[in-house]
């Protein structure tokens, strides 16, 4: 087979309600290192933004990883497995995924200012929409390959004739130092989907959150992808379904990168639109 099919378990779908005071950011790359199985991160928006997540491992274990790292958050079981239940076949929506422009070797930006959620959750604010990030951990091999390509931009390229001269220009040699530096991190097989609802589903809104992370450098980012079949697409996102390619290309991300595309908000995101708690579930009472 040329393809591995790997799924988060729907049945352990949980809703969190992050604590609006809490940092959402930071705790992100610890938590993620700490991700054995296939995980499902999504942010449901209706009225408002609604954080949920499911995984394969047993939901006991994912409750306890979520109050490990974000110890003020509100879990409970959600009312609903998806946002859309099964009359979603008779409205209109749109499905497109976010892949690399170019092999997972080369870098995306990571060094943000704040919190991407503000951009992303500007972007549906008025529609009914879908944030979906799948990912699971890379195999080890992925790191070879990367400082390979690194290895070639360290060797410059040969310039002249009658006097040939290896040279190296300031832009390679900041790139291979990216890309070793990257080499050294744990590293997620990831797929990226949004499904937007509605008459209005347009998906263009969503481009200057996936523009943030486009590294001039590497000349690395995502491009926004239609699939055609759109009704099966949507029920990959629905199953919590990621195919993964044996020896094609693949989405690579390391534990820095993902961690802007997956994580507890907190008092970064300056959007009102969110499902908070303002109540700590982290202090006990004195009496």
């Amino acid at each position: 087979m040329f393809w591995i099919k790997k799924c988060a378990d729907p049945s352990t779908l949980i809703a969190i309600r992050p604590y609006k005071h809490a940092r959402g950011l930071d705790p992100a790359k610890d938590f993620l290192r700490t991700i054995r199985g296939v995980y499902s991160f999504e942010i449901w928006f209706e009225d408002k933004a609604k954080i949920r997540m499911c995984s394969s491992e047993p939901e006991i274990e994912l409750r306890k990883r979520i109050t490990s790292f974000y110890p003020s958050a509100e879990i409970n079981k959600p009312d609903k497995d998806f946002i859309e239940d099964e009359e979603y076949c008779d409205e209109e929506y749109c499905v497109m995924k976010a892949t690399l422009r170019r092999d997972y070797s080369f870098p995306l930006r990571s060094d943000i200012d704040e919190d991407p959620f503000n951009a992303l959750l500007t972007a549906m604010i008025g529609h009914k929409a879908i944030y979906q990030v799948l990912f699971t951990p890379a195999p080890q091999q992925w790191m070879s390959k990367a400082v390979k390509v690194a290895e070639e931009f360290m060797k410059g390229k040969v310039v002249g004739w009658l006097e040939p001269k290896i040279v190296q220009s300031p832009v390679e040699r900041e790139l291979a130092k990216q890309i070793i530096s990257r080499a050294s991190q744990p590293a997620f097989v990831v797929e990226v989907r949004i499904a937007v609802f509605g008459e209005n589903s347009n998906i263009n809104n969503f481009e200057p959150f996936f523009n943030l992370f486009y590294n001039p450098v590497a000349d690395q980012g995502f491009k926004l992808v239609t699939p055609r079949n759109q009704k099966a697409e949507l029920e990959r996102m629905k199953e919590r379904c990621m195919t993964i390619s044996r020896f094609g290309r693949k989405d690579i991300l390391t534990v820095d990168e993902l961690s802007n595309l997956v994580h507890i908000p907190g008092e970064e995101l300056r959007v009102r639109e969110v499902e908070w708690t303002f109540a700590r579930r982290d202090l006990k009472p004195l009496f």
